[in-house]
């Protein structure tokens, strides 16, 4: 949501910044020429539209029910609950927040997977509160090496400080899978 947030606040810059220079330019001219005519903006049209209809008639109605509809939509839309763009951490001043984001503790994640004898490869998710790893061993028997790793991370994550660690799901492929 939040990519539509920045394209539709763009969307509107442009168009109240285009609104913005053509109708003082409009009034300029309207002002300079002293004469009926348009520079660009058909306000001539509109006001004879506005003009020689009440705000019962259908097409007035009709407009601005489209206007109510998509503004409803719009604020439904924005009311819809996001997930946290921070996992908070905890600290011992109560005056201090401090984060960390999804991304970067996916990338923590994965790199202390990596870190682990006999890991040759790990990725990691964090999302709707759950962290997973997936992570490749060369070796053919790995034994208890998906246990060590997931007792690494838990111990990892623990020692972050995270308010709410998520949960960790832990899965262990061969190369050969």
């Amino acid at each position: 949501m939040a990519l539509f947030d920045r394209l539709a606040a763009v969307l509107l810059a442009l168009v109240l910044l285009v609104v913005g220079v053509l109708v003082p330019a409009e009034i300029g001219h309207a002002a300079v020429l002293n004469e009926p005519g348009r520079l660009i903006l058909p306000w001539q049209a509109l006001t004879r539209f506005f003009t020689g209809h009440h705000w019962s008639t259908a097409p007035i109605m009709a407009t601005s029910g489209i206007a109510a509809g998509v503004g409803l939509v719009l604020l439904l839309a924005e009311l819809k609950r996001r997930r946290p763009g921070l996992l908070t951490l905890s600290t011992q001043d109560p005056s201090l927040t401090a984060g960390i984001t999804r991304r970067s503790l996916q990338r923590a994640l994965a790199a202390r997977a990596e870190e682990l004898d006999g890991i040759s490869s790990a990725s990691a998710k964090v999302r709707r509160g759950r962290a997973s790893v997936a992570a490749t061993t060369g070796l053919r028997d790995p034994g208890d090496l998906r246990q060590r790793l997931a007792d690494q991370l838990t111990g990892w994550l623990d020692g972050l400080g995270l308010v709410k660690a998520p949960p960790l799901r832990v899965r262990l492929a061969t190369r050969e899978h």
